[in-house]
């Protein structure tokens, strides 16, 4: 299966089921591999919204990653670090 055919299933669950934190976390995935880190740090925050210690924290420990990857002075890190502050203990 192509990724975007991958991505479109995802984004079809996840409308159907938007609980759905494994599609939710499959879906950042794919979109961090494709480089698409806005999209992947949606999800995230999506995730953290919903459950934030699902998978032991997989949606604030991937963010981190992210952020690390695009580096501290990206505008998306200024602009997603926020949703990262809200859910930190």
């Amino acid at each position: 299966m192509a990724p975007e055919s991958d991505v479109d299933t995802l984004n079809t669950r996840i409308k159907l089921y938007p609980d759905d934190l494994d599609a939710r976390q499959q879906l950042a995935a794919l979109y961090a591999i494709q480089l698409q880190y806005e999209e992947a740090l949606y999800q995230l925050v999506e995730m953290m919204d919903i459950d934030q210690s699902h998978q032991d924290n997989f949606a604030q420990k991937a963010m981190l990653k992210l952020f690390n990857i695009i580096g501290a002075g990206d505008p998306l890190v200024a602009k997603y670090r926020g949703n990262l502050r809200r859910y930190r203990h």
